[in-house]
């Protein structure tokens, strides 16, 4: 892919920004890319079905006329990144604490002084995002589970073929 040699990554695509949007020139429509923490590389190219495969979950998005960052945290949202950072981040190609948490060190120079701590940060706000998540979906599945085994029951009992009960042993 044309952007693995620029973010050092096979697959690069998880360390790329890109965003669908209607070109207002020629009504037809585009994804934006960018690398976070790199100001200076922003292509922009119409959106063939390559690039519709090559970011997915984007492109779902955009066609639903949804936020393409669902699922990710926004800068706006974190308390500890004051207004002049936003506005440099954003400056930058960093949107979400997702892209902030994926900053190569080029990108990091790019930042300033503290950006080693904010990566750190916003990494350690993915990994308890990651964890609550898998907490809450974990209790979810197991809620999902006991009600189908009581449905089950239920459905046997009613039928007369549910469990039967092991005969009593003489001792």
């Amino acid at each position: 892919m044309e952007l693995d040699h620029l973010t050092g990554n096979s697959g690069g695509e998880s360390k790329v920004y890109a965003e669908f949007y209607k070109n207002p020139v020629d009504g037809k429509d585009h994804v934006r890319m960018g690398i976070p923490g790199d100001a200076s590389y922003a292509p922009d190219f119409e959106a063939t079905e390559e690039y519709q495969a090559r970011f997915p979950k984007q492109w779902e998005l955009y066609k639903q006329s949804l936020d393409q960052s669902k699922g990710q945290i926004r800068l706006e949202e974190v308390a500890w990144i004051d207004q002049a950072t936003l506005l440099q981040l954003k400056s930058l190609n960093i949107f979400t604490v997702e892209a902030l948490a994926g900053v190569t060190d080029g990108g990091l120079q790019n930042i300033g002084p503290g950006a080693s701590a904010m990566r750190e940060r916003a990494q350690k706000m993915i990994e308890e995002k990651v964890l609550a998540a898998s907490s809450a979906e974990k209790d979810e599945v197991i809620a999902n589970l006991t009600a189908r085994i009581e449905e089950l029951e239920k459905a046997a009992a009613g039928t007369g073929r549910g469990r039967k009960k092991a005969p009593a042993k003489d001792a």
